[in-house]
């Protein structure tokens, strides 16, 4: 898990856990997380995001609390 990840970063961050072999999954609400949302394996936008973070992702939570992930298995 890794937070506060610098804008620019996040990309770069998910494409380089991929090709290392991790399944990645990115969480984000604007418009600085879209491309490590779509380069993800799966993206997960939240409820109140960006528009353009839900339209791309593979699932919207329908709440803002992170819980709503744990509660999805």
């Amino acid at each position: 898990v890794h937070a506060e990840v610098l804008p620019e970063d996040k990309a770069s961050y998910v494409k380089q856990a991929k090709a290392e072999g991790y399944t990645v999954m990115m969480v984000g609400d604007g418009i600085n997380d879209s491309p490590a949302i779509s380069e993800a394996h799966v993206g997960i936008a939240m409820n109140e995001g960006a528009p353009i973070a839900q339209k791309i992702a593979n699932v919207t939570i329908s709440s803002d609390n992170l819980q709503a992930l744990v509660d999805l298995r």
